[in-house]
């Protein structure tokens, strides 16, 4: 394999990745709109981002036990209770959710460097595509 063949599985890698997200900010972004502005402004970011990560962690252990019977509906059943009394939890106490949203602040600059690359990936699939 050389250089560029590396590049390009790298690009098509990214690009899948930020597919994924895409998709998976999707439904979030949908749900925002229905709610009300008070609600959006205070408690959207936190409850998504419990969510995401429950969600990422559930993709996780579904790759690490997919041999189990039945896994699958006992890692859905603790992702729902899971990011619903995580959600209410950062519903009711402010403090909680002040706490999310000050750690999505400091990872930021992760994602736009996460985003960046995903991007860079992205161009490589068109130009080895046109």
């Amino acid at each position: 394999m050389n250089v560029g063949e590396l590049i390009g599985e790298i690009g098509y890698t990214m690009t899948f990745a930020l597919g994924e997200s895409l998709l998976l900010a999707f439904p979030l972004v949908i749900i925002g709109i229905f709610l009300s502005r008070k609600w959006r402004e205070k408690h959207l970011v936190p409850v998504a981002t419990i969510a995401i990560l429950l969600l990422a962690l559930a993709a996780l252990l579904l790759q690490f036990f997919e041999k189990l019977w039945n896994f699958e509906k006992l890692i859905a059943g603790v992702w729902l209770g899971a990011t619903i009394s995580l959600g209410l939890l950062s519903v009711r106490f402010e403090g909680f959710g002040r706490q999310i949203d000050l750690t999505l602040e400091r990872m930021m600059v992760l994602i736009y460097f996460y985003l960046a690359i995903d991007f860079l990936g992205l161009f490589v699939v068109l130009v080895r595509n046109l």
